[in-house]
């Protein structure tokens, strides 16, 4: 197995000090149809959603009248039985069926994905990854006891900056509009650990909407 963080870090030492390494995976290989059948099933379960989504955002669009004031993880349902009238539901999880149980018992919600980053926010980030690589004091930094362990951060901090950074951005800048468009003053969740969850926090901190957070279920 080559995945795993401390043989990620071996390889680099190997590497340093000339030492060859191979690598067995003991999982037994996945028959070409089963890969095939998850991902047919993937891709048709996010096309759903996707669709579903948009379901939601018409309704949410037809409403009238006084507009909720709290948003709720929608696994807290049970929560909001009291206070329909001011709760919005938003899935914080992916997933077709939670967004047709609530469609089809006539609950709208607020979508949580932002499917898909801005060409241009992805732009800004790759020219600063590109930057950084070219930085020959960055990588010094990351020699350890005579260890370049340069490989293994680059391929960890390149998925922060190329991938995880973009999608923050998008999805903080999503909710902050959000936010203010649907009068939102108090936003409750199962957990402040997620990266959604965070970025939402974080959003709401920014535009002075109080979150709280219900862990365990409790």
């Amino acid at each position: 197995e080559d995945t795993a963080e401390l043989l990620e870090v071996a390889q680099c030492y190997f590497g340093s000090q000339g030492i060859l390494w191979w690598g067995h995976s003991f999982h037994g290989k996945r028959q070409p149809l089963v890969s095939l059948q998850a991902r047919v099933r993937s891709q048709l379960s996010t096309v759903g959603e996707r669709l579903l989504d948009r379901v939601a955002l018409h309704r949410l669009k037809r409403q009238s009248g006084r507009p909720p004031s709290i948003l709720v993880d929608a696994k807290l349902d049970t929560l909001a039985e009291g206070l329909a009238h001011r709760v919005l539901l938003c899935p914080l999880e992916r997933g077709f069926s939670i967004r047709w149980r609530l469609l089809k018992q006539g609950r709208t919600y607020l979508p949580s994905a932002t499917w898909g980053v801005g060409g241009q926010a992805k732009k800004n980030y790759r020219r600063l990854w590109r930057l950084l690589r070219e930085e020959d004091a960055l990588r010094a930094d990351f020699l350890h006891q005579g260890v370049h362990l340069w490989p293994w951060v680059q391929r960890e901090l390149g998925r922060y900056i190329l991938e995880v950074f973009p999608r923050v951005a998008h999805t903080l800048d999503r909710f902050i509009e959000l936010f203010d468009q649907h009068a939102i003053k108090l936003f409750i969740c199962r957990n402040d650990r997620k990266e959604l969850e965070k970025t939402m926090i974080h959003a709401a901190k920014l535009t002075g909407v109080s979150s709280w957070v219900v862990q365990h279920g409790i």
